[in-house]
């Protein structure tokens, strides 16, 4: 999960408003069992907006209305789906993730590529270790 703040301030003539658009970097094809496609977000928010608890229903409302309104964009590509380390993405990929204000990595597999799967020091900085976005 990646967000990038904009500045809807200068689109909007206002210097104070602010923007926050969330990508949510899936698979465009399964490896594992659990891993997140397209179809498996639009399937769970769908979900919720049936859900029969009233607070699930419209939490599952608020997530659609983000998607609709392109506040929240899904992203599928097959970088996700492959082994390498994550500073061997594809530089589309690699671009796109350096330019976000903030990235949430899940999943020991992909930790496991951040940090390139390898023994490190107790002491490395993980600033040093990720430096490579």
């Amino acid at each position: 999960v990646c967000a990038r703040r904009r500045a809807a301030a200068a689109a909007a003539g206002s210097s104070s408003a602010r923007q926050v658009t969330v990508t949510l970097h899936v698979k465009a094809h399964p490896t594992f069992v659990s891993d997140a496609m397209c179809k498996d977000v639009r399937a769970t928010v769908a979900a919720m907006c049936e859900s029969g608890d009233a607070a699930v229903a419209v939490m599952g409302h608020r997530w659609n209305s983000h998607i609709e309104s392109g506040a929240w964009v899904i992203k599928p590509a097959f970088a996700w789906a492959q082994p390498q380390p994550l500073w061997e993405l594809p530089r589309g990929a690699r671009n796109s993730l350096a330019a976000e204000d903030l990235v949430v990595i899940k999943g020991d597999a992909n930790y496991r590529r951040l940090l390139g799967d390898r023994v490190w020091a107790l002491d490395t900085p993980f600033a040093e270790v990720a430096a490579y976005f």
